[in-house]
Formats: C-alpha cells, sequence, structure tokens
C-alpha cells in the first residue's frame, strides 16, 4: 500500500468515495403530520423494494478498495455514521475517525425522529498510521455539535486529521460538499448554465425557468468555492499546528 517517489519522499494513496446508503431523505410515513412523523416516523429508502442489495454493494465497495490499495479512504455520507465507518474499517483492516454531521433534532440521547437520518464522514487510514488530532468545520446546516442537532435541510461538513508514518506525516482534510442545487424540473441540467441553455433551446425549460435556475447554479457555485476556501484554510492549519510535512 506504499511506495517510494523521487528523493525517497513517501507517496500516499488517497481515494475519496461516497457511499450513499439509498435514503430517500424523506420521512415516512408520507402525509403524516409533522408531530407524528417526529415521534414515530423513519426515513425512506431506496434500497426497502430490493432485500439484500445493501449487503451486497458493501461487499463490492470493499472488493474494489481492495484492488485499489489505498493508503487513505474520506468516505462521504456513511450511514449510519460510526456504524458504517467502523465496519468498513474492520473489513479493510484499517483505522478510522469520523464524525456524524447531519441529524434533524436532537438533544442528547433523545433524538426525533428515532429512527431519523444519522449521516457523517469519516477518514479510514491503513494501519501503518498514526492518526492524532482529529477536527471538524460545519460547512453547511444550522446547528450540530455532540449533545445537539437541529437540522431540516442539507448539512455538510469538513473533517480533518493528522496522520503519521515513516517519520513523515501529513494533514488531510476531507469535504463533503453541499448537495446540487438542481431540483425538481431542473433536475434534467446536470447543473452548469450551458445545459440549462440546451434545456431552454430544446424546449423543456421557459425562460423563466432559466432565469431561475441560473440563479440557483451561481449561488451554488459561489457556496461551493466557500467550502473549498474553508477546507483549504482547515488543511493549511492543521498542517503547521502539528508540523506536518504536506497538507491534502
Amino acid at each position: 500500500a506504499t511506495a517510494s517517489g523521487p528523493g525517497g519522499a513517501e507517496v500516499v494513496r488517497l481515494l475519496t468515495i461516497n457511499v450513499w446508503s439509498g435514503d430517500t431523505y424523506a420521512i415516512e410515513p408520507k402525509g403524516a403530520n409533522l408531530l407524528k412523523q417526529l415521534m414515530l416516523g423513519h426515513f425512506g429508502s431506496h434500497e426497502t423494494p430490493f432485500p439484500g442489495r445493501t449487503e451486497a454493494r458493501f461487499q463490492q465497495l470493499c472488493c474494489h478498495l481492495e484492488l485499489l490499495k489505498p493508503d487513505v479512504i474520506v468516505i462521504n455520507e456513511a450511514t449510519p455514521s460510526e456504524a458504517f465507518s467502523r465496519r468498513l474499517a474492520e473489513a479493510l483492516g484499517f483505522g478510522f475517525t469520523s464524525s456524524c454531521g447531519l441529524e434533524i433534532l436532537r438533544v442528547g440521547p433523545l433524538k426525533l425522529p428515532p429512527h431519523g437520518i444519522d449521516e457523517g464522514d469519516a477518514i479510514l487510514f491503513h494501519p501503518s498510521f498514526e492518526c492524532t488530532g482529529t477536527v471538524r468545520q460545519r460547512l453547511t446546516g444550522a446547528v450540530y455539535s455532540r449533545w445537539l442537532s437541529f437540522n431540516f435541510d442539507d448539512a455538510t461538513q469538513a473533517l480533518g486529521c493528522c496522520l503519521s508514518r515513516n517519520a513523515c506525516s501529513i494533514f488531510c482534510v476531507g469535504t463533503h460538499w453541499r448537495s446540487s442545487p438542481i431540483k425538481g424540473a431542473y433536475a434534467k441540467a446536470s447543473g452548469t448554465k450551458d445545459d440549462v441553455e440546451a434545456l431552454l433551446s430544446a424546449g423543456v425549460l421557459t425562460a423563466e425557468q432559466v432565469d431561475i435556475a441560473v440563479n440557483i447554479i451561481d449561488k451554488g457555485t459561489h457556496g461551493r468555492t466557500a467550502e473549498a476556501v474553508i477546507s483549504s484554510r482547515m488543511a493549511l492549519e492543521g498542517a503547521a499546528r502539528h508540523g506536518c510535512d504536506a497538507a491534502v
């Protein structure tokens, strides 16, 4: 899982992957009032009609990761956050550090809905690494901490840690970017202005819809740029704080 680079520099193979669980991000039962959904509800899943597919996907993920032989793996949208991260790390023989980033309502151990979303991110690392100094930075969302969560919309984060091996160290930051802002009728566009203009020419979208879509795209671009700046600063500051040789 390691190789030597020019001048004997340590080469670290990094991989990042979104391990989306299949959640619909919609509380069921559908049509129930908000109070009933919060007290008794659960999140729907696209996997429900296909028994065994979630486990098959997990085993395929493990097989492909073993073939790629990464030293460090950043995973996004792990659900349940810590349980999935731990299981994947143990299957690969890796260590890990993780942080939940999205729950709806939680105060201490009390969580609503009781079987609601528990989604987060993790950094998995080859056992030859020592991991120290894990930090988390909220990027989007309302409130999330160890004891309190209040989020009814998208919530993203950056997760970082110092990884040391063979007298070399890197500060690694994994970023969970905000989701695509193109929704509903605009979902036929992949998210670029050229795509939206093409849909206008094809008569799929009206001029008014195009103006709305372009405004959404601009806001998303500005938001992701801000996330990139925060994540980069987090990596550089972490590397300086721990005396790392590199930041990624």
